[in-house]
């Protein structure tokens, strides 16, 4: 009876505090008009294969709603449902399950996260969907429930689908599912591989479809950072890079007037979109280079100079995973709590490893996170190399998550002693049926 009791009054306080979280968020977007940006026009055309402005997972979800009113009503719903369910999750796991709810919840309203609700762009849909892989990442770690089990797919390839850099998880996943299926030769794997792996060829095909975005990239990261480096300039330069007087110095934007067909045809760039200077200067023989050579030379340089690419990182750290109010989008939502609440990162990410060794005796869900964090950071890492500009928005994800895999971790080290499965029965719905273990 007493814990009956418990259980009620966890359930009435979870669903106290949701219709709060719903509430509050609701409220710091209310009586604000959606805030486009010349990205968002990329956002209005769901293509699945072919030639696309953006990949399809966030443009298929705007297609659900008729307007930018309904689209900002869908982000915030979208959002309450991700850290509403990463709450409950989280306090099935940890023994302080109020506490583990209020943590999530907090975070969850900080600008890094609900400051996006307004834009019509993809990192609101992108960081709630990354909270539900995790979530259901974590409580797959706990249950064989193949509602879970679908859950967690649906999520992975959504968020893999958000951004072309996202990809990388789909790849990283069939990779691992290959290697696994290669090693035990388990049927039941054979399905996972071949579905990641259709998948992944499903990547590839979007990644080729959006050369138009990927072009206008190579040209930031042209002007941002090869341009601003004597030797790295001379080290493309070396390897077939046109070396055209005054592109280095043709910075900005200039008008669609100005470039000739010739060159709008090899670019194609996205519908709305102005170009840069360098294009104009650089003319049909650096469009035609970067169409046909720009990414792979770029990666020869990535991985000949690990260096470089460490010093980019450790350049950019602070003011992409600790951005500050004037970084963010200008947009007119409310500020619920200040964003210092969940700086700086590297406290956060000392916290998250120092409760990772605490709960390193719930093994099973220790993998799972150290798995989510090397992805993590790849992923960063990833974002800043194949981005020069407006880097704290395209990073935004990846800095919640951070936060969001420690909290997993300080579940982990505030867990009961029978967390893990191999301690554990599951019934054919996948609930614990263990004496002792904490669920809501």
């Amino acid at each position: 009876m007493r814990r009956l009791i418990s259980l009620l009054r966890t359930w009435g306080t979870y669903t106290v505090m949701v219709a709060v979280y719903a509430l509050v968020r609701y409220w710091a977007n209310a009586g604000h008009s959606p805030a486009r940006f010349p990205d968002s026009l990329g956002y209005q055309t769901v293509r699945f294969f072919g030639t696309n402005e953006r990949l399809w997972a966030v443009p298929f979800l705007y297609s659900l709603a008729h307007n930018d009113f309904q689209r900002v009503v869908l982000q915030i719903a979208v959002g309450v449902a991700a850290w509403a369910y990463l709450a409950w999750v989280l306090a099935s796991v940890s023994r302080f399950r109020v506490s583990a709810m209020t943590v999530v919840f907090v975070v969850g309203l900080t600008p890094q996260v609900i400051r996006y609700d307004l834009a019509i762009l993809s990192e609101s849909l992108g960081i709630s969907l990354a909270v539900v892989a995790v979530a259901t990442t974590v409580h797959l770690s706990r249950t064989r429930s193949q509602t879970v089990r679908f859950a967690w797919c649906t999520s992975v390839v959504l968020v893999g689908f958000t951004r072309p850099i996202h990809l990388l998880v789909i790849f990283t996943i069939t990779l691992y599912y290959v290697a696994t299926y290669l090693l035990s030769r388990r049927n039941r794997r054979k399905a996972s591989t071949i579905a990641f792996g259709l998948l992944s060829v499903w990547g590839v095909m979007q990644l080729q479809g959006n050369q138009s975005e990927s072009t206008l990239n190579f040209y930031t990261i042209l002007q941002q950072r090869i341009c601003a480096d004597s030797s790295q300039y001379a080290w493309f330069t070396a390897r077939g890079m046109p070396d055209i007087p005054g592109v280095c110095n043709a910075r900005g934007y200039a008008y669609a007037f100005e470039m000739k067909n010739t060159v709008g045809e090899i670019l194609q760039l996205p519908e709305g979109q102005q170009p840069l200077k360098s294009m104009i200067v650089g003319d049909v023989e650096l469009a035609t280079w970067v169409r046909d050579h720009g990414w792979n030379t770029y990666l020869q340089y990535v991985f000949a100079h690990p260096g470089t690419v460490v010093t980019l990182l450790r350049k950019h750290a602070t003011h992409t995973l600790d951005a500050t109010s004037q970084q963010f989008l200008p947009t007119d939502s409310r500020t619920v709590l200040p964003y210092q609440l969940v700086n700086p990162w590297w406290l956060w990410a000392t916290l998250g490893v120092a409760c990772s060794v605490m709960g390193a005796r719930h093994s099973r869900l220790i993998r799972m996170l150290t798995a989510s964090a090397g992805l993590l950071a790849v992923v960063y890492a990833g974002t800043l190399l194949t981005s020069a500009v407006e880097i704290q928005r395209h990073a935004a994800t990846s800095s919640v998550l951070l936060r969001v895999l420690v909290l997993v971790s300080i579940a982990a080290a505030t867990a009961g002693p029978t967390l893990t499965r191999s301690d554990e029965s599951f019934d054919e719905h996948g609930a614990s049926s263990s004496r002792g273990t904490q669920k809501i």
